[in-house]
C-alpha cells in the first residue's frame, strides 16, 4: 500500500510477494493490463470530513490494515482491547511520515470501535 506509482510496479510488488493493492482514495479504481492473476486490486474510497458512513470504515477496518493512521489505530485498539488515543499516539510516535488525522474520522472512532466490538474479534 503506497502510491498509485508503486502499485503499477509489477516487478516490485512480485518481489515482495504482494497479492493485494488497496486503494483508500476517493478516486477512479485503477487496474493494470499488466497485472498478473495472483494480484487482487481492492478500492474502498474514503474521503476526508463527514461523508463516510459508520459501515464503510467498518469494512476497511475489517478486511484491511492500513498505512491510514486512523484505520490502524482502530484496528489495534479492536484487535487489542486498547485505548483508541493510545494506539493513535504509539503510531504517531514512531512514524516517520505526516500522521494527521482528520478531525471527522477522530469523532467516528468511538462508534466505529463499538460496532467492531459488538461483531465480534473475527
Amino acid at each position: 500500500m503506497g502510491d498509485l506509482r508503486e502499485s503499477l510496479d509489477i516487478q516490485q510488488l512480485n518481489a515482495h510477494a504482494i497479492q493485494c493493492c488497496l486503494n483508500l482514495a476517493h478516486s477512479t479504481f485503477v487496474r493494470s493490463r499488466l497485472d498478473p492473476p495472483h494480484l487482487m486490486r481492492v478500492h474502498f474510497p474514503l474521503m476526508d470530513g463527514g461523508k463516510n458512513s459508520i459501515q464503510d470504515y467498518v469494512a476497511v477496518v475489517r478486511l484491511v490494515v492500513s498505512r491510514s493512521p486512523f484505520i490502524a489505530a482502530v484496528y489495534l485498539s479492536w484487535k487489542l482491547s486498547l485505548d483508541f488515543e493510545q494506539c493513535l499516539d504509539r503510531i504517531k510516535a514512531g512514524s516517520c511520515c505526516k500522521t494527521d488525522v482528520h478531525p471527522d474520522h477522530l469523532a467516528v472512532a468511538d462508534e466505529v470501535l463499538r460496532c467492531l466490538r459488538n461483531m465480534g474479534n473475527t
